[in-house]
C-alpha cells in the first residue's frame, strides 16, 4: 500500500481529528488571558468535559453538528465506533487529569455575593452619642 493509498484510507481520521483539535483549540483559547481565574478555569474545563459526553452521543447517533469536516466524508460504521470510543476515553482521561479543578469547591457567596442575605448578621447601628 503506497503513501497515496494510506492518505485516502486516513481521510476520515484526518477529518475527525481536524474537528476535534478545533474543539481543543477553543478550550485552550478560553484558558488564556489576563482575566483568567480559578472560577473561569473550572467552568471552562467542566464545560468541555461535559461536552465530550455530548459529542460522543452525537457521533453515536450520526449527528455531526460539532464535527463539520467529518460530516463531509463517507465512512464506515467501524470508523464511528472508533471515534465514539476515542471520545469516551478522552472524557475519562480529562476527568482524571483535571480532577483537582473539577472537584474544587467554590462557595456560593463567591459566585454571587449578594444572594446570600441573612448569613452574616448585620449589627445594629449605634448612636453617635454613644462614642462620647
Amino acid at each position: 500500500m503506497g503513501l497515496h493509498d494510506n492518505l485516502i484510507s486516513s481521510k476520515n481520521d484526518i477529518a475527525y481529528l481536524v474537528d476535534l483539535y478545533k474543539l481543543f483549540n477553543d478550550v485552550c483559547l478560553q484558558l488564556q488571558g489576563d482575566g483568567l481565574n480559578l472560577i473561569k478555569t473550572k467552568c471552562s474545563v467542566a464545560a468541555f468535559v461535559s461536552k465530550l459526553v455530548l459529542y460522543k452521543k452525537n457521533i453515536g447517533r450520526r449527528e455531526f453538528n460539532n464535527f463539520p469536516y467529518l460530516s463531509t466524508v463517507s465512512f464506515k460504521h467501524d470508523d464511528l465506533l472508533v471515534y465514539y470510543q476515542h471520545l469516551e476515553n478522552l472524557h475519562r482521561d480529562f476527568k482524571e487529569l483535571f480532577q483537582d479543578i473539577l472537584n474544587m469547591d467554590i462557595p456560593d457567596w463567591v459566585l454571587d455575593p449578594f444572594s446570600q442575605q441573612g448569613i452574616i448578621p448585620v449589627r445594629r447601628r449605634t448612636n453617635r452619642t454613644d462614642y462620647k
